[in-house]
């Protein structure tokens, strides 16, 4: 039964270094950085930081449900032996 959690964990792992370049993304703009900045370019940069935050939360989704996905067919090929 050990063996079953190990591969499970091995193969998250896996799935998780596979598409990390979904899942991270750069830190959201510092309050800081909006100093200075027109109404239109803290409107952008807002913009930016919510279509990195959707597409950081989009990859986790993702690689969550890969896992699960994984895991279900560890399972079943499991039962199947």
């Amino acid at each position: 039964m050990a063996h079953r959690s190990d591969s499970t964990s091995s193969s998250g792992e896996r799935i998780e270094a596979e598409y990390a370049r979904y899942t991270d993304a750069p830190p959201p703009y510092s309050e800081k950085q909006y100093e200075g900045k027109s109404e239109n370019e803290q409107n952008h940069m807002r913009m930016t930081d919510y279509s990195k935050e959707i597409a950081r939360m989009m990859g986790r989704q993702l690689v969550r449900g890969l896992k699960i996905d994984d895991a279900e067919e560890g399972k079943e090929a499991k039962v199947a032996e």
